[in-house]
């Protein structure tokens, strides 16, 4: 590995001979050529230098040394693993609104922030989007709709994703889509596939369906929070979103509930609703990969117009505000699989369970999921990934998939897989049973790091020998990561020595690395023999601890034992 400052220097075969070696900027020594800076010169525009032998010993001759084959051997390799060390191919730039924007709901389209991008057929830009709204109402239910999408011409061509929620008020309570007291976060996010040449206005977008002021705040006065995000270079994934479904839920809609003639209890989204899926295969080059995906369901409370009748839930005869059965609470994770050739299941990537509870006044609710730093494992037998959004009902009013509204108005069931990095993704190498500084080296060489809070383990293994690593061998995580090792101290267990020769006893002890110390004691049991012993056999104990025998002193005349 090279520091700040250090020069490249290769191996050149006529004209002045020279080293190929990583050297500082100063004088200095290596592989046995004498080398000053001040006899190294330019060899093009790489930044490469070349520098002239100081001694008389001719390069090839040097070049024949074992030592230094190997000392090349070893420079050459940690070059490549250099140059395959994963690097991040994502390019975000992040647009802040710069202020705060109010919007109605006869004000229609409101774009809050957008970005011209210039891309050719087929190239694909990831566009994230946050946009936090406070509402001018107390408990008056506002639907908020924020979108992402790219126009060509004045017209949105494409896909376009989108995330919902009813706003419920300016003092509506922190909770999982309120960041803070009465502020509503929605993110859609994209991954846009230009259709053909051009330039192309990339935007983020919100609607107000209802009667109260909404607003897209700019910032708490510390941090951005409404943006967007447009990467600058074309990327590598692909798109899924569902089937159409309108906004009252009569064409082809997913519904959860305990109605078994028309509702599931359990729906795969992007796998069993009727999306076509086909296997994404990563490029040939990745090394890690990003997946996002949203999704926003809407309750299907009693006498709702976004849901088909059939699917309503119990009539309650309460108020509109308040009707319903009560909330609706679901469970839902992201799911994403490395497959092997036979499509199989090779590697599974799950996000954490996120249990949410729709009350009947947000009636839309948006689910939010990332899976960053998703390895390509090389010892699966494809790069083929596909993924879903697992969304299990659990109780109260059935609930409705959203999906992409017939109106072409944009898809509120949607994820992505995107390369994040390029490289060799290498797996944690096994250490247990290497000594500290074998498995230090290994970690180092497969391009991560030896934690500093290692920890150590009284043993039987020899002092140094790594008995334990965290993570574990195989997994691949992220270059950098730190791996906790636990090293051996050393240590013996001692063995039970009662009823042995003093002297084959203390041989015993010795050969453990433990040391003997003997006692006499006259017994006239078993004289010579080992009467007493501390620690008692089977304990495992530190090298170097004593081992204190207490001996039978007595001897067949003291004793008056008869022969």
């Amino acid at each position: 590995m090279t520091s700040a400052g250090d020069t490249q220097i290769k191996i050149g075969s006529s004209g002045d001979p020279i080293c190929h070696a990583v050297v500082s900027p100063l004088t200095f020594n290596l592989f046995g050529c004498d080398f000053l800076q001040s006899d190294c010169r330019s060899i093009g525009s790489v930044g490469f230098k070349a520098c002239r032998l100081r001694n008389r010993r001719s390069v090839l001759a040097r070049l024949t040394e074992p030592w230094l084959l190997a000392a090349l051997a070893a420079l050459l390799l940690s070059r490549i693993l250099v140059a395959q060390a994963p690097t991040s191919v994502l390019t975000p730039q992040r647009i802040p609104l710069p202020g705060d924007i109010k919007f109605t709901e006869a004000d229609g389209i409101v774009t809050l922030i957008h970005q011209t991008i210039t891309l050719k057929a087929n190239e694909i830009r990831r566009l994230m989007g946050s946009v936090e709204l406070s509402s001018s109402a107390a408990s008056t239910i506002a639907y908020a709709e924020a979108r992402v999408g790219c126009q060509l011409s004045g017209n949105f061509v494409g896909d376009i994703g989108g995330a919902a929620e009813n706003h419920e008020g300016y003092n509506a309570p922190i909770a999982a889509n309120y960041p803070s007291q009465g502020i509503l976060a929605l993110y859609p996010s994209l991954l846009f596939t230009a259709p053909s040449d051009g330039q192309y206005d990339c935007q983020l977008f919100v609607t107000n369906g209802d009667t109260p002021t909404l607003t897209a705040v700019a910032t708490d006065g510390h941090e951005s929070l409404t943006w967007l995000i447009v990467d600058q270079t074309d990327d590598a994934g692909f798109w899924l979103q569902n089937p159409p479904c309108d906004t009252t839920g009569f064409s082809a809609c997913t519904y959860l509930g305990q109605d078994a003639s028309t509702q599931k209890m359990e729906s795969l989204v992007f796998a069993d609703d009727g999306t076509v899926v086909p296997a994404w295969q990563a490029p040939a080059d990745a090394a890690f990969l990003d997946a996002v995906a949203g999704v926003t369901v809407t309750t299907c409370y009693y006498g709702t117009g976004a849901c088909t009748k059939n699917n309503w839930g119990p009539n309650v005869g309460l108020t509109p505000i308040v009707k319903g059965s009560g909330p609706t609470t679901i469970n839902s994770y992201l799911e994403v699989f490395q497959l092997n050739n036979d499509s199989s299941v090779c590697k599974t990537y799950q996000s954490l369970p996120i249990q949410s509870t729709v009350t009947t006044p947000a009636h839309h609710y948006a689910l939010n999921y990332l899976l960053q730093d998703i390895p390509v494992y090389p010892d699966c037998t494809s790069r083929s990934f596909r993924l879903q959004v697992v969304v299990d009902y659990v109780s109260g009013d059935p609930i409705k998939i959203d999906a992409t509204d017939s109106n072409g108005s944009g898809t509120l069931a949607h994820a992505f897989v995107i390369e994040e990095m390029k490289g060799v993704a290498r797996a944690i190498p096994n250490v247990v049973g290497a000594n500290q500084t074998n498995a230090a080296q290994s970690i180092t060489a497969a391009g991560y790091v030896v934690a500093a809070n290692g920890l150590t383990i009284l043993s039987t293994a020899k002092a140094g020998t790594v008995t334990a690593q965290n993570p574990a061998a195989g997994i691949i995580q992220l270059p950098n990561t730190a791996v906790q090792l636990t090293v051996s101290t050393g240590g013996a267990i001692v063995p039970n020595l009662l009823s042995y020769p003093q002297k084959n006893a203390t041989a015993a002890i010795t050969a453990l690395g433990l040391i003997p110390v003997v006692r006499f004691s006259k017994d006239c049991v078993n004289p010579g023999d080992v009467m007493i012993q501390s620690p008692l056999g089977g304990v495992l104990v530190p090298l170097n601890t004593t081992v204190t025998l207490t001996v039978d002193s007595g001897t067949v005349k003291s004793c008056g034992i008869l022969k």
